[in-house]
Parts: structure tokens; sequence; C-alpha cells
């Protein structure tokens, strides 16, 4: 009778050693592809008053100061999403407002004008600049977006008018406010992109 050959625990360690190695496969989204990139133009109208028959309408603060964000066809206000495809689709259009208000500040929307944009809501972010502070509100677009060509530009019909609380003073402690605004286009493809337009700290009421 022939014996079986012994398995020495070297070979066994050798073996192990040159397993076939295991491939993790991962998925990763791609990026969005255009010929050109994804971009946002706007124009938002921003006032504050101490006094009706001034810039803020309807203004309701007895000689204290209040402010405005609002898009007003007056004010050649819009707001554009531009470099699409025709099979974009366009999200989470979004816009941020810093502005040099006090604590516990809230904003309304005005009667009879757009729902598409909801009421500026205090982030609970603050940044300071010249020496004052900024606090941020944010603001969605909520009503639906088709996009037909290679842009898409927000209708009249959903331009947004808010107002804000009285401030306590009958002057806001800086001219200056930003703003910016922001959306995520998905192509046909399920490539995302970020398109975000930041308009900079040089804009004074």
């Amino acid at each position: 009778m022939t014996n079986n050959p012994q398995i020495s625990r070297r070979s066994l360690i050798q073996g192990a050693a040159w397993a076939a190695p295991v491939i993790i496969a991962s998925v990763t989204t791609p990026a969005y592809s255009a010929s050109a990139t994804v971009a946002i133009a706007s124009s938002t109208y921003f006032a504050w008053a101490v006094a009706s028959g001034q810039t803020v309408t309807p203004y309701s603060c007895a000689g204290k100061a209040q402010v405005q964000i609002s898009q007003l066809s007056t004010q050649n206000s819009y707001l554009t999403v531009n470099n699409l495809k025709s099979t974009s689709k366009v999200t989470n259009l979004k816009g941020s407002y810093w502005l040099p208000v006090q604590s516990g500040t809230t904003f309304t929307r005005v009667a009879n004008t757009s729902t598409c944009w909801s009421v500026p809501v205090a982030s609970g972010k603050t940044t300071t600049y010249n020496g004052v502070v900024f606090r941020e509100y944010t603001s969605t677009y909520t009503c639906p977006i088709t996009v037909s060509g290679t842009s898409w530009t927000q209708p009249t019909s959903s331009n947004f008018k808010f107002v804000s609380s009285c401030q306590t003073g009958t002057t806001l402690p800086s001219r200056i406010y930003h703003y910016e605004q922001s959306a995520t286009v998905t192509s046909a493809s399920g490539a995302v992109a970020t398109a975000t337009k930041s308009n900079g700290w040089s804009n004074t009421f």
C-alpha cells in the first residue's frame, strides 16, 4: 500500500500566499460633460428704508430700518441657468443672502406675490466683513423647472418679494450685502454638476 505524501505547514503557507486576490469594484458618478461650464446669471434687488414711500414696499416699521429682498421687473431682475442640454434636469435651485441685520430678524412674503421661492430663513451662519456681522438667509425654488433648450430662465410670474421684521435702529450697520445662487444640473446619463454664482461683497443698498 502506498502512503499519501505529507503536506507540510510551509506548503500550506506558500499556497495561501499565492491565492488569487479579491477585486473590489467601485462605481462613481460621472462628471457632467458639456461644451461649456454650466453657469448662473442673475440680478436680485435689495433695499432698505426707514419711512413709507421709500424703497421698501410695503413699509411697516414706524421709523425703524426694514429690509426688502425681491425680484422686480422694474429693476430688470432675472435668473438664468446657462449652457444646458435639452435633456438636462435642474434641481436644488437656492438663494443665499448675507445681510447686516440683527439677530432674530425674520422675513415674510409680501401678499399677492409668487410662492415659488420659500420665505428666506436664517441658516445660523454668520460672517464678519469690515467689522460688521452678516447673517445668512436661505431660500429655495419649489416650482417645476422644465428645460427645453440650452438655458432655463425663471419665469417673471415666479418673481419673489420679501420684507424683514423691524430693526431696533434707524439705520443698518453697513450698506453692503452679498448674495449667491446655486443649482444642481443632472444630464440624461446621470452626470452631475453644481452651478454657483457669487455676487461678491461690492453690492450696496
